[in-house]
C-alpha cells in the first residue's frame, strides 16, 4: 500500500526531480512504495505496448490461455499445455488486459519468470471480461478449427458464453461486448 502523504508530500517531488528520475505518477508511486530498484524492476515488466500476438502464437501452437483471479484479487492468465499443464507462459496483474499483456510477452520469451509480481488486485475493473474474472470466474481460449475461441466460463469451467475469431485480440473484444449483466445471472443459475 502507497503512503499517501508521502506522494502528496511536495519534498518527495523535488528529491524525485533532483535524482534525475523521468516517468509518470504512477512510477514516482511505484518508487515511493517499493524503493528505486524494485520499481525500475516494475518498469521493465511494463508491457503497456505489448501487443497480444503471443497470445496468438501460443494458441495457434495448441496451448491454452486461462485467466482466473487469485485470492489476492490479482488477474493471472496461465498459457499451458491443457488445464494446470506445464506452464509455458505467465502473467498477473490488479487488472485482465495488462496481465494478458504480460502472459503475452512472457511466451514470446521463451517463459522466463518475472520478479515482479503484485500482491493484491483492484476492485476496479476495465471491461466486461475483467468484471467477469474479477467475480471469480474464467476466461478460457484455444485453438477451434483453425480459428481463436473464447470463452466465459464459470466457477466449474463450464461455457457460459462462447466467441470465435480470427485472432485473440477480436474474439476478446467480441467477447466483452457478450457478457452483460445476464451472462452473470445465468452463470449464478437464476
Amino acid at each position: 500500500m502507497v503512503n499517501e502523504s508521502k506522494v502528496n508530500d511536495p519534498r518527495f517531488w523535488k528529491k524525485w526531480e533532483e535524482s534525475g528520475a523521468v516517468g509518470t505518477m504512477e512510477d514516482a508511486i511505484n518508487t515511493a512504495a517499493y524503493g528505486r530498484k524494485t520499481a525500475s524492476k516494475l518498469k521493465r515488466y511494463d508491457c503497456k505496448n505489448q501487443t497480444l500476438e503471443g497470445i496468438d502464437k501460443a494458441l495457434q501452437d495448441g496451448l491454452v490461455v486461462r485467466a482466473f483471479r487469485s485470492g489476492g484479487g490479482l488477474r493471472v492468465v496461465r498459457i499451458e499445455d491443457f488445464h494446470n499443464g506445464p506452464l509455458k507462459g505467465y502473467g498477473d496483474h490488479p487488472n485482465l488486459m495488462p496481465a494478458l499483456r504480460r502472459a503475452s510477452k512472457d511466451y514470446l520469451e521463451g517463459g522466463k519468470p518475472y520478479e515482479c509480481v503484485y500482491l493484491t488486485g483492484t476492485t476496479k475493473a476495465e471491461d466486461n471480461m475483467d468484471w467477469w474474472v474479477l467475480g471469480g470466474h474464467t476466461l478460457w481460449a484455444e485453438k477451434s478449427d483453425g480459428k481463436i475461441k473464447v470463452e466465459a466460463r464459470d466457477y466449474n469451467y463450464k461455457p457460459i458464453v462462447s466467441v470465435i475469431g480470427d485472432n485473440f485480440q477480436s474474439a476478446y473484444g467480441s467477447l466483452c461486448e457478450r457478457v452483460t449483466k445476464d451472462t452473470f445471472e445465468r452463470a449464478r443459475g437464476f
